[in-house]
C-alpha cells in the first residue's frame, strides 16, 4: 500500500503531538507528586490557587518538554522515508525515555529537596555537586533513604512505556516520495517546528520566565506552578549579573549606601572572636524560642546567657551562600551562589580580613573533606590564613564515611587548636553532623532523643558537642575575652506548619555571647540576619575602618533592621511588619507577614498603597547597587567616606 508523503507528514506529527501529550501528562502527575509530597507547604492555598497552579503549569511544562526535546521533536518531522526505518524508530524511542526519564528524575528528586530549599532546583546544584566529592559519596545514601522517589519514578516510567504511542503504520507500508514532495515536506517540518517553539516561548511579549509564575500565583504557591527542568533550563544563563537602571548611582545611594564606617570615640576592644555556624539550626528546633519541647537544650541554655535575636533569618538557604553572608555581608541575590559565580575571585571586604589588619590571627574549621563546597577557596578570599579540615585533623578512625568527622571529636580538635593560637585571634567554625544522612556515632546510638524526624537526633547530637565544647574552653585564659557569635547557616527540612511559609522557614537563631560583658544580655526583638554580623561585631570592637555591608549593625540604633533574600525569581525585604516581594521589574506583592501568617491580604491590591515607594526604593537601591559593585569589583571599601555619603538623604517612610 501507497500513501502520500504530506498523508505520511500529517501522521507524524499527530503521533509527535500525541507523544508530547503524554509529556504533558506525565509533568503534571510530577507536580501532582510535588504537591502531595510538600501539602504541608502549600497548606494556605486556596484551592483556587492549586487549580490555577496545574492549569497555568501546563505553558511551564510545555516549554520545558518542547526546548529540551528539540531534538526528538527534529526527529519526528525530518523530510524523507528515514523514519519508516525500523533502527530509527528504536534510537527515536530510546532518545525520547532516555531524556524525559531524566527531566522526570529531577522532578521527583525536587519534591524531597525542596523541603530543604524552599524553592525549585536550578542550575547551581550543578555548581554544589562539582565542589567536593560528597555528592558522589551519598548517592547510595539518597537512593537508601529515599526510595519511594525512584519506586514512584519506575511507575511513572513503566506508565510512560505502556501508553507511548506507536507508529500505527505497517512496515509493507510505503510511502511515496519526490523532490517537490520533500521541500513541501520540510517548508511544512519547519512551520511545524516553529509553532511549537512559539508554545514553548509562551504567548507573551518576553518569553516565560522563572517570574513569570508570579503573574498567576502568589509568591508562597510559584514552586507549585513552575516545574525542576524549567527552572533548571532557565539558570543556566544567569550566572552574570546585569545591572539595572533603576536610579541614577547618587539617587540610589542615598537610599541605600552600602558604605560603612566604624570606630568613633573610645577604645578599641581586643577580644577574640569565634564564630559556629551550626549546620540546619533551625529555630524551629529550640525549645527556647518556641515555649515547646525543643532539640537543642545546650544552646537554648546559652541564649538566656546571651544578647539574642529571636527575630533572625538566614539570607539564604545553602551552606556555601551561608559563608559569605556571615563572613562578608554578602547577601545572595542571584541564581549563582558567590562562591561558584564568575565573581568568586572579585576583592572583597571580609569580617577575618579586617582583624587580620589589626594582627588577629585568622582561621576556619570544618570537619568535612577538604575541598567541599569550596569553602577553603572562600576562605583564602576572606582573608583566612590558617584553614583546618579533615586532612589536618589527621584521623580517619572517626570519619563518618560521608562527610567528614563528626562533631564532638571536631570541636574537641578545634579547642585543642583555639588553645595553641597567639591572642587576639579570630576563628569560624563550620559543624557538620546535623546534615544528612543524619548519622550517629556508634557509641551514642540510643542516647539522643530522635524526635519526631531524623534530624532531631542529630540536632540534639551536635548540641551536646557544642556544650562539651564549651566545657572544655571555659577553663582556657582566652575564654573569658572572647566575643563568640553563634548562628545556623540555614534552615532543615520543616517539620512545624508555623515555619512552612516563605518567611518563616529562614528563621535561624542569633546570638552574641561574651563571658564578662553583662550588658550583652537579654532579648533583642529587631529583625537581623546574617549579613549583620561582620558590621556588628566590628562595630562592637569599635574597630576604626569603612569596609562594603549590605547588612548593619544590630548595635547602631540608627539604622533600622530588615532582611533581604532571593528565591524562586523573586527578591524579598522585610521591614518593620511588612514583607515586599520584587520581581525585578515590578512589585508583585506585599503582605504583613506578623499578623498575616497565611499571606491572604495582597496590600498591592489596593491601590495606592501609601508605603510601597519606601519598600520598594530601598529594595531597588540594593539590588542595583549589589549587582554594579559585584560585576565591576567594587565590594571592598578604599578610601574615606565623603560628607554627602555620611549626609546620604535616607527616603522617610510616610505613616
Amino acid at each position: 500500500m501507497t500513501f502520500s508523503a504530506m498523508h505520511f507528514f500529517t501522521h507524524q506529527l499527530l503521533l509527535l503531538c500525541k507523544r508530547l501529550l503524554l509529556l504533558l501528562g506525565l509533568f503534571s502527575l510530577g507536580r501532582f507528586y510535588f504537591y502531595i509530597h510538600n501539602i504541608r507547604y502549600f497548606a494556605s492555598a486556596w484551592p483556587d490557587e492549586v487549580i490555577k497552579s496545574f492549569f497555568y503549569g501546563i505553558q511551564f511544562d510545555l516549554s520545558a518538554i518542547i526546548y529540551i526535546n528539540i531534538l526528538v521533536i527534529l526527529m519526528h518531522l525530518i523530510p524523507g522515508k528515514l523514519t519508516e526505518n525500523r533502527m530509527y524508530g528504536k534510537t527515536l524511542k530510546f532518545l525520547f525515555f532516555l531524556i524525559n526519564g531524566i527531566l522526570l528524575a529531577f522532578s521527583l528528586v525536587d519534591a524531597e529537596y525542596f523541603r530543604f530549599t524552599g524553592k525549585r532546583t536550578t542550575s547551581d546544584i550543578f555548581h554544589y555537586t562539582g565542589t567536593g566529592n560528597d555528592f558522589l559519596n551519598l548517592i547510595p545514601r539518597f537512593i537508601y533513604d529515599y526510595w519511594y522517589i525512584l519506586l514512584v519514578w519506575i511507575l511513572l516510567m513503566y506508565l510512560a512505556w505502556k501508553l507511548y504511542p506507536g507508529n500505527g503504520y505497517k512496515r509493507t507500508e510505503r510511502v511515496s516520495f519526490s523532490t517537490g514532495r520533500i521541500i513541501i515536506h520540510s517548508i511544512a517540518a519547519l512551520l511545524a517546528t516553529a509553532f511549537l517553539i512559539s508554545l514553548g516561548r509562551g504567548y507573551r511579549l518576553k518569553p516565560i520566565r522563572v517570574i513569570t509564575a508570579s503573574h498567576y500565583v502568589s509568591p508562597q504557591n510559584m514552586p507549585l506552578i513552575l516545574n525542576t527542568p524549567f527552572t533548571i533550563m532557565k539558570s543556566f544563563n544567569k550566572q552574570r549579573l546585569k545591572v539595572p537602571d533603576y536610579f541614577p548611582m547618587e539617587k540610589a545611594e542615598s537610599l541605600f549606601l552600602p558604605v560603612h564606617e566604624t570606630g568613633g570615640t573610645g577604645e578599641r576592644k581586643e577580644y577574640n572572636v569565634v564564630i559556629i555556624i551550626m549546620e540546619s539550626f533551625s529555630s524551629e528546633f529550640s525549645g527556647y524560642l518556641n515555649g515547646s519541647k525543643g532539640y537543642m537544650p545546650f544552646l537554648d541554655t546559652l541564649m538566656q546567657q546571651s544578647l539574642l535575636f529571636p527575630n533572625a533569618y538566614a539570607n539564604a538557604r545553602k551552606s556555601l551562600e551561608a559563608l559569605p553572608a556571615i563572613m562578608a555581608s554578602i547577601p545572595a541575590l542571584s541564581e549563582t551562589p558567590f562562591i561558584s559565580s564568575p565573581y568568586s575571585s572579585n576583592n572583597i571586604n571580609s569580617l577575618p580580613d579586617e582583624l587580620r589588619g589589626l594582627g588577629y590571627h585568622t582561621s576556619f574549621f570544618h570537619g568535612g573533606i577538604n575541598g567541599t563546597m569550596g569553602f577553603d577557596d572562600f576562605a583564602r578570599l576572606a582573608g583566612i590564613d590558617n584553614y583546618y579540615g579533615k586532612t589536618e585533623f589527621g584521623n580517619d578512625k572517626y570519619y563518618d564515611g560521608y562527610w567528614g568527622i563528626p562533631d564532638e571529636e571536631f570541636f574537641q580538635y578545634f579547642a585543642m587548636k583555639l588553645n595553641s593560637f597567639p591572642q587576639p585571634f579570630f576563628s569560624c567554625f563550620f559543624s557538620l553532623s546535623s546534615h544528612h544522612p543524619y548519622i550517629i556515632p556508634e557509641k551514642h546510638r540510643g542516647r539522643f532523643s530522635h524526635g519526631d524526624q531524623p534530624v532531631h537526633k542529630t540536632i540534639s547530637y551536635a548540641d551536646f558537642s557544642l556544650e562539651k565544647f564549651f566545657k572544655t574552653i571555659s577553663s582556657m585564659p582566652w575564654f573569658r575575652n572572647t566575643l563568640f557569635v553563634i548562628t545556623a547557616d540555614h534552615t532543615a527540612k520543616s517539620y512545624n506548619p508555623y515555619y512552612q511559609n516563605v518567611v518563616d522557614d529562614y528563621r535561624v537563631p542569633v546570638l552574641y555571647y561574651h563571658p564578662d560583658d553583662n550588658e550583652l544580655k537579654g532579648k533583642n526583638y529587631r529583625l537581623t540576619q546574617h549579613i549583620d554580623i561582620m558590621p556588628s561585631v566590628l562595630d562592637y570592637l569599635n574597630v576604626g575602618t569603612r569596609f562594603i555591608s549590605f547588612g548593619s549593625s544590630v548595635f547602631s540604633a540608627g539604622e533600622p533592621g530588615y532582611v533581604v533574600n532571593y528565591l524562586n525569581g523573586l527578591y524579598k525585604l522585610m521591614e518593620n511588619d511588612r514583607v515586599l516581594f520584587f520581581d525585578g521589574e515590578r512589585s508583585v506583592a506585599m503582605y504583613n507577614f506578623i499578623n498575616d501568617r497565611k499571606f491572604m491580604n495582597n496590600y498591592l491590591e489596593n491601590t495606592g498603597y501609601a508605603n510601597l515607594y519606601y519598600y520598594q526604593s530601598k529594595l531597588k537601591s540594593i539590588i542595583q547597587q549589589y549587582n554594579c559593585r559585584v560585576v565591576n569589583n567594587r565590594m571592598k571599601q578604599t578610601g574615606s567616606l565623603t560628607k554627602n555619603h555620611r549626609d546620604a538623604f535616607q527616603v522617610k517612610q510616610s505613616d
